[in-house]
């Protein structure tokens, strides 16, 4: 394209350079995963600690969706509930299970 900022120029050849040497990408199995390759799901520890996490992302996610609802109005006052709040809980359980 007219518009980069890697021209086929000496200069863009030096800036592309240099980025390579910042900015390295890796294949998908030399991350994540293997982080937890060698993970005991035996230890207590490992479950306190995926069960905190958990419920700190039921009080956010609550919080952040009760707090928002009010702010715009869409509380509904007999009930304490906001239209669609399943659907919002149910896409936030997704995003954290995935």
């Amino acid at each position: 394209t007219k518009v980069t900022y890697f021209p086929d120029t000496d200069k863009g050849d030096r800036r592309f350079e240099y980025f390579s040497q910042v900015v390295a990408f890796h294949k998908i199995e030399l991350t994540g995963g293997i982080l937890f390759d060698n993970l005991d799901f035996s230890s207590a520890d490992i479950w306190v600690a995926l069960i905190t996490m958990l419920y700190v992302d039921i009080l956010d996610t609550t919080g952040t969706l009760y707090s928002m609802a009010q702010f715009s109005g869409l509380m509904d006052k007999t009930t304490g509930d906001f239209p669609r709040s399943k659907m919002a809980f149910c896409s936030d359980a997704i995003g954290t299970v995935v």
